[in-house]
């Protein structure tokens, strides 16, 4: 598994379920990835609601299928509450500072300079 596959598949498992994931992926054609996602308010991104079996399945793509290489931009909400921006196939991010970080994800991709904590949200 790649860093960013890795990294985004711990994004996806810190945040609460329920909260609204938005993906700006255009030229991704894989059927499944394509069936969990639905329209949303901003004419340039997908969402999909994260539920616990969403996020299993889309877990499942990202970790075989390497979909995030596709990613050009990513948002994840929960009440409107902005927890996680990333960008460029998953090579970068900025996260919510009110998340409960793990050690894990703070040793990889902390310190491993992939993502930031947001000092403003």
């Amino acid at each position: 598994m790649t860093a960013p596959q890795a990294y985004i598949i711990e994004v996806i498992n810190l945040v609460p379920d329920e909260s609204i994931c938005f993906i700006q992926a255009p030229s991704i054609e894989n059927a499944e990835f394509i069936n969990l996602m639905t329209p949303s308010q901003f004419a340039y991104y997908t969402q999909v609601i994260l539920t616990p079996s969403n996020k299993k399945l889309l877990i499942k793509i990202i970790a075989t299928e390497n979909i995030q290489e596709d990613f050009q931009s990513l948002e994840i909400r929960f009440n409107d509450n902005l927890l996680f921006e990333g960008y460029d196939g998953m090579e970068y991010g900025i996260i919510s500072k009110n998340l409960q970080l793990t050690s894990s994800f703070l040793n990889n991709f902390i310190t491993g300079q992939m993502c930031i904590v947001s000092e403003e949200w």
